[in-house]
This record gives C-alpha cells, structure tokens and sequence, in this order.
C-alpha cells in the first residue's frame, strides 16, 4: 500500500513574517502516514536563533489543496481524479526536523500534530480504514455480512471498505478489538474515511512485530472475528468497559516478560471475579481449578506481585501445596528442569484464560492455538528462559 498526495499551502512559522507559500507532500504507507513540505531557499535563509536540528518549533498550515499521484505502467507519474483540500488553518502542528536541501536548493520540513490527526475534506466520498501491524497469516479477503463491509489482509495491513454506510465508531473498535485478541498483538489505525472526512494518524508508535496468536485454523478468521464483534456488541455498556480493559490488558500483556505476562493474566482475572471475593475463591470459579490449585496460583501471584520473587523459586516453594490428583501438579512433574516447569505454568495460565474467554464468546476450541501440543514440544527441548 502507497499513496502520495502532492499540492501546495501556506504556513505560518515563527521565522517569517506572515504567511509564506509551501509546497506539500503527503505520504501514506503501509508502516504509517508523513506530512512533508518544501520551501525554496533561493532568496531566503533562517536566522541564528532557529536551529535546524532542533525539533517541535509550532507552525500553522492553511489553504491545504493536495492531489493524488500514481505510478502508472509504464513506471511514470500521473496525476488522479481524486484530490482533497482543507482550506481551514491547521493548529497544533509542529515541525518534527527542517533539513536544507542544497541541490535543490529548498527547505525540507518533516511536520507532526500534537493530536497525531489531520482532518480533509475528500472529494469522492467513501467509507474505509487501515490499520498497519496486521500479522495474521495472509488470508483471502472476505465479507461481514451483517456489517456490508468488505475486508482485504495483506502483508503486514488490513483495510476495510464500505461503499454505502459510515463504519461506525463501536464497529471499528470491536473490529480493530476481535484482530487484536487474535493475533495477540496492536494494531495502529494510519486512516479513516467516513463519507467525505478523511483522518490521517500521524504519529506512529513503535509496535510489537512478534505474533502471539490466539488463532490456529485460519480457515476459522471469519468466524471468529464475526462471533467475537457479536458477543463485544451484546455486552451491557458497564460489562461492555470491563470486557474491552480486560481484552487490552491481555493483548498488552503479550510483549512482556514471562513474569510480567503472568502478571497480566492474573490481573486479568481480578477484573471478573466478583467484588469482594478474595482472589483464591474467585480462580476457582472462573477456571474450574481445585482449592489447591486456586490457592498455588495465589501464593503465586502474591509473591510475584508484592515481594517481586523469581518465578522458578516460587514454584518450588509452593509446589506441595499441591496434591498428586491435581492436573496442574501433573503438568509440573512432567518438566525435567525448573525453567522447563516455569514455562509450562506460563503456559498453562494462558490456556486457562483463553479457555475461559473461548467458553464466554463460543469459539471453537479445537480450531485456536493447540497448547498441547506445544508443551509436548517443550518437555522436548532443553530451554533457558530470561525474565
């Protein structure tokens, strides 16, 4: 994905008197959107006081006009139908870095905006958005029905269009929610288009490129995204906000430490069970774990939580809480080392919360993420884990 929007407008900067005629350039990629500028500095330098190296000098824009360009087959620039303009001044806009271009004799500036978002107005109405950091496999596009939205994965973005609805703020927060829980990691939304208003986001965040999938069977994406979309959608608004913090705190939670992810799910936890039950009583109701095993998993949490204890220790020294029968010992057992026991327990707490997540949204269990057979592979495996 590439697009390039050329025009000119007018800028305000501390360093001219009044407005001064500049040339722009927007680039929208698939790793994020920059806003660019040209000025020529044939009869004009910067005083002493403005330091090209220094970053976030405030500016106004106006009298924005830019047209989309495209590269034909022939490998040559051509100007498209489609264009859009903002005529409105433009606040909160800094310079990010002004470079001096001495060839081309022109002034490069590279803007941000303190809000990260520019609004257009759009000369062809349409309805889409993208959203970069799509790791998923690559899937074919398809189509939400119910929602009369068309869905396109590729290579690292997804894109979504809809020829004749607005796409809905609570759609695209449960669409952008659903992917995000399956992938196991954020996405970053670069823009949207509701009818003729077109949003750029800016400023881009360093995101997490490595894959944690909750999904297995790929074959099973549609499905999935439509049943968890349904299930957010029939939330009661209070059980809606604790449903979506839980969600992120989970999907945050996968780019951190073994101990830190652990963590994250026992937070998770706390969030669901009910108020006032202490923590033990509340693990045993909502993961089917026996009064041992609830209460192995919270000398676990208190320990990492409040004494901030090694994991492979705490293990250790609450491992006979418990008893032969418990399946949580079992899985223990069948590590040889204490790093291979620390990994499986990890492992463990995230297949009890996707399981209690599965139950609650009527996934299929057996087309997500087979955690017994990657235990297999790390009984296996002689492993050295770094917390």
């Amino acid at each position: 994905m590439f697009w390039s929007y050329k025009g000119e407008g007018e800028i305000m900067f501390p360093a001219f008197n009044g407005l001064k005629k500049i040339k722009l350039e927007l680039n929208i990629h698939y790793d994020g959107c920059e806003l660019m500028g040209y000025i020529d500095n044939t009869n004009y330098c910067f005083s002493d006081s403005i330091n090209l190296k220094k970053y976030n000098y405030a500016v106004e824009l106006k009298n924005i006009t830019l047209q989309q360009y495209h590269i034909n087959c022939y490998g040559k620039e051509e100007v498209s139908k489609d264009y859009f303009a903002n005529t409105k001044l433009l606040k909160n806009i800094f310079i990010n870095s002004i470079k001096e271009l001495k060839e081309d004799k022109l002034f490069l500036f590279k803007f941000t905006s303190k809000t990260g978002i520019l609004n257009f107005s759009f000369s062809k109405p349409f309805n889409r958005v993208f959203y970069r950091n799509y790791l998923l496999k690559r899937h074919d596009g398809f189509i939400l029905e119910e929602n009369n939205v068309t869905l396109d994965n590729h290579k690292k973005y997804i894109s979504i269009f809809n020829d004749t609805i607005n796409l809905n703020e609570t759609f695209l927060n449960n669409f952008q929610l659903s992917l995000e829980l399956l992938q196991g990691q954020k996405l970053q939304k670069i823009l949207l288009q509701n009818n003729s208003i077109l949003t750029i986001y800016l400023n881009k965040t360093k995101l997490e490129k490595t894959i944690n999938e909750l999904l297995e069977n790929y074959d099973y994406l549609n499905e999935s995204i439509v049943k968890i979309i349904e299930f957010l959608n029939n939330l009661p608004a209070k059980e809606y906000t604790k449903w979506k913090r839980a969600l992120n705190i989970l999907i945050m939670g996968r780019k951190t430490s073994y101990v830190d992810f652990i963590v994250t799910r026992f937070q998770f936890l706390d969030i669901f069970k009910d108020k006032g039950e202490k923590f033990k009583v509340g693990v045993s109701n909502l993961l089917n774990l026996s009064d041992t095993e609830a209460l192995f998993l919270t000398k676990i949490r208190n320990d990492i939580v409040h004494d901030a204890e090694d994991l492979k220790e705490i293990i250790d020294k609450y491992y006979d809480r418990l008893i032969e029968t418990d399946p949580l010992r079992m899985l223990l057992e069948s590590g040889d080392s204490s790093d291979q026991k620390a990994l499986l327990l990890y492992l463990e707490i995230d297949r009890l919360i996707d399981a209690y997540i599965s139950s609650k949204i009527k996934l299929d269990t057996n087309k997500l993420k087979d955690y017994n057979h990657i235990m297999e592979q790390i009984k296996n495996t002689p492993i050295l884990i770094n917390y």
